[in-house]
């Protein structure tokens, strides 16, 4: 870790990012980075606007899948439209739309 998070850093061979999920990919694009973490669904979205971009799987037992999880809260300022987003992400619509980015759907 100190040869990375200090070491590496002071040398200028390591870069540490605020928005990895955005900034990674672009640095890759740019010249600027080799290589990064990030997530999958960067990679696609990279790919699909047509970045000369690869990603690498990380082997499942070394990787961690995020969860997100969506709701509306007690005093949303427009709880009816909460409500039908929340609604519409269940769809085959919203599904199919969150499956082409790499993103899994829960209960599959």
């Amino acid at each position: 870790v100190h040869q990375i998070m200090v070491n590496k850093r002071q040398q200028g061979t390591t870069f540490l990012t605020h928005i990895h999920h955005r900034q990674t990919p672009m640095r890759i694009v740019e010249g600027v980075s080799d290589a990064g973490v990030t997530w999958q669904s960067e990679v696609k979205f990279q790919e699909r606007i047509g970045n000369p971009i690869e990603g690498v799987q990380i082997p499942p037992k070394y990787n961690t899948t995020g969860i997100y999880a969506a709701g509306v809260i007690t005093d949303a300022p427009h709880p009816e439209a909460a409500e039908e987003w929340v609604k519409f992400l269940s769809t085959e619509t919203a599904q199919s739309i969150y499956r082409s980015y790499g993103f899994g759907i829960p209960g599959q």
